[in-house]
């Protein structure tokens, strides 16, 4: 009897034996092989210049067009860190894990969360909540799922009971929305803490901005953030 070959989770196409992240990439788990070799070879780490401030992949360390303004408007600046670049195939992972519901991707990049997650300095880890919407038609907030195993505060909450998707919207509106997020808790909860923001995606920095600068309203001592993508 044949038995049923392994697929990729994102394409589809069998897996060979024995693949997985620790051979092909050298930092995950041998638990996440649920990738084809094709896919890992799309998967870009942003592990050497990127900007400072945000994270992106670029050609110098200087400082980006879109942390530049974030600085004009007045932010403090946020020490943000991204795994990889939001490219194709990342697109075609978010798609299928975020927006089709597929909830049993949900650990595919775990271990790369948690191991960032653990080399940074913080007291909280606060994931970007979704809304109320959100949670009745998708069924799950898409970054609680991928931190299986961390320990998370659920200090903030979406004010609109439908929370806009960023791809709905152009560069510029992205840059001038306004406050998305409340307190779900007392702030004294928050006062002198070192916070650890963790989001899906950065693009503009609109949300993770935004959700810092009522986590500093409130006291936070400091704030950082993290995303599987930038």
């Amino acid at each position: 009897m044949n038995q049923s070959r392994k697929l990729c989770q994102l394409c589809g196409l069998p897996l060979t034996e024995d693949q997985s992240f620790l051979s092909l990439l050298g930092i995950m788990s041998t638990d996440s092989n649920n990738l084809c070799e094709d896919c890992c070879n799309q998967l870009v780490l942003i592990n050497d210049i990127f900007c400072p401030n945000c994270g992106r992949l670029q050609a110098t360390p200087e400082m980006c067009f879109d942390c530049i303004r974030w600085q004009n408007k007045g932010y403090p600046l946020l020490e943000h860190r991204a795994i990889y670049q939001y490219n194709d195939v990342m697109k075609t992972y978010m798609q299928q894990y975020k927006f089709n519901g597929d909830f049993l991707l949900k650990d595919l990049f775990n271990h790369d969360l948690i191991r960032l997650i653990d080399s940074i300095d913080k007291d909280i880890v606060v994931p970007i909540p979704v809304s109320h919407y959100t949670m009745q038609t998708r069924g799950f907030n898409q970054v609680s799922g991928m931190l299986n195993g961390q320990t998370l505060s659920d200090i903030l909450s979406v004010t609109a009971s439908k929370k806009d998707h960023q791809s709905q919207f152009g560069r510029r509106e992205r840059m001038n929305r306004q406050q998305p997020f409340a307190l779900s808790v007392s702030s004294q909860l928050v006062v002198g803490q070192r916070i650890l923001l963790v989001d899906d995606v950065y693009t503009t920095g609109n949300t993770m901005y935004h959700a810092a600068n009522l986590l500093y309203q409130a006291g936070a001592k400091t704030v950082k953030s993290i995303s599987l993508a930038r």
